[in-house]
């Protein structure tokens, strides 16, 4: 009872935060919790200096795991049992990005939670029990080898339950519209501006006993799913949500941590019907959309405790950021990111890649958008742009999945 108590306290505070956040008038600064009407503009800082990238990642390899470098972007290739995988991730990412844990601190500050911050990490651990077993024993075994709290990694991996952190786009183009004839699925990750977490971005490919190979766009300590690929060409990205008009909680102990919910999603679903089949049946810890696309067709499912509706293209193309737009939950449409993706939608034009990363490039959040990305689901090849923010003016590099997805597990 007590842990429940001071959990409700936390989440009041949170509750207030936001509000406080709301009422911020300062144009410059693109706040997570304003509901970003408008575009931000970059502030001119001191701190604004150009730092030096630097990848933390260097090759190396542990029991079947292994960390390589492809086109430049560091892989780590994880097998096996879930205690196999948790140990070689530990070994291979959490450990060689592990000054990303010291940033934790100044992560939750940044998003309002400073105050919090020992309060939340003491109790996500009790929260434990939301974790399916597999996904328990992976942390369990990272806490083990990498030492680290594991109060702190299941914090880190609820993070998106907690609070609502980012302000991210996506467009899926569906074959009709597309120049290829096959399907196209762009997506911005707009997170926090905070120092060296863009560069802490690393691919990891799974390839778990008794499961489907995936891959996904993650930051160690992180074992869920922010953005993916499996090796039916599923693809998923989270679009988090402020608010709802269903009168279901922002928080829902009684549900399973979002990140962890969609990475269960990939590792069992090829279709957006067994999607939203999944969606449907496992409860839902806080609010969400999620950007789906198999190799024929995309969507977005928009999530709440209460709810789950499936939001289908218009016109060959699907277009998502921050706010349900559907009428059951929508409690307002307002946003500048969606106004321009949606003209694309009112278009008889047809899109190629380079169509995609413009449209991505005009919705960019500035400094917030640390990682952009392009799925082409059919030929299981992916492009992903980050570093120095925006991520859209860098240069995406190419990963063929295939020769990834083709090697089984033994």
């Amino acid at each position: 009872m007590r842990f429940i108590f001071l959990l409700g306290l936390a989440f009041l505070w949170l509750d207030h935060v936001d509000f406080l956040s709301s009422q911020s008038t300062d144009p410059l600064t693109p706040s997570p919790h304003k509901s970003l009407k408008k575009k931000p503009v970059l502030a001119n800082s001191a701190k604004s200096a150009k730092k030096v990238f630097s990848i933390p990642y260097h090759a190396e390899k542990s029991a079947n795991g292994e960390l390589l470098f492809d086109n430049q972007l560091p892989i780590v290739l994880l097998r096996g049992t879930p205690e196999e995988i948790g140990s070689q991730y530990a070994n291979l990412a959490v450990k060689q990005g592990g000054d990303l844990i010291k940033l934790a601190p100044e992560f939750a500050a940044s998003i309002g939670m400073k105050n919090l911050y020992p309060l939340l990490i003491k109790q996500a651990k009790g929260l434990n029990h939301k974790f399916p077993a597999d996904y328990r024993q992976e942390l369990e075994q990272i806490a083990k080898i990498s030492k680290l709290e594991e109060g702190l990694l299941y914090f880190a991996n609820m993070v998106p339950d907690i609070d609502k952190i980012g302000g991210c786009s996506t467009i899926v183009v569906e074959p009709a519209r597309s120049k290829s004839g096959k399907l196209i699925f762009g997506r911005n990750l707009d997170w926090p501006p905070l120092d060296s977490l863009p560069e802490h971005t690393i691919i990891a490919i799974y390839q778990p006993k008794g499961k489907k190979q995936f891959m996904t766009v993650t930051l160690p300590p992180v074992i869920g799913c922010i953005s993916g690929m499996n090796e039916n060409g599923l693809c998923i990205a989270i679009n988090e949500i402020r608010s709802s008009k269903d009168g279901s909680s922002k928080f829902d102990s009684d549900g399973i941590p979002m990140l962890i919910l969609y990475r269960h999603i990939l590792e069992t679903c090829s279709t957006l019907e067994e999607v939203e089949k999944e969606l449907k049946k496992n409860p839902q810890m806080t609010w969400s959309s999620l950007t789906v696309c198999d190799k024929n067709q995309g969507c977005v499912f928009e999530i709440t405790p209460k709810n789950v509706v499936k939001r289908a293209a218009n016109s060959g193309i699907c277009c998502n950021t921050n706010h349900f737009r559907s009428d059951l939950l929508c409690t307002s449409k307002e946003c500048w990111r969606y106004s321009i993706l949606e003209k694309i939608q009112q278009k008889k034009d047809k899109l190629g890649r380079e169509e995609v990363i413009k449209s991505l490039d005009r919705v960019n959040l500035n400094t917030w958008t640390m990682q952009s990305m392009v799925f082409e689901p059919e030929d299981l090849r992916f492009h992903i742009a980050y570093g120095d923010a925006p991520a859209t003016k860098k240069k995406y590099l190419e990963l063929d999945l295939k020769k990834y997805f083709q090697i089984k597990n033994k």
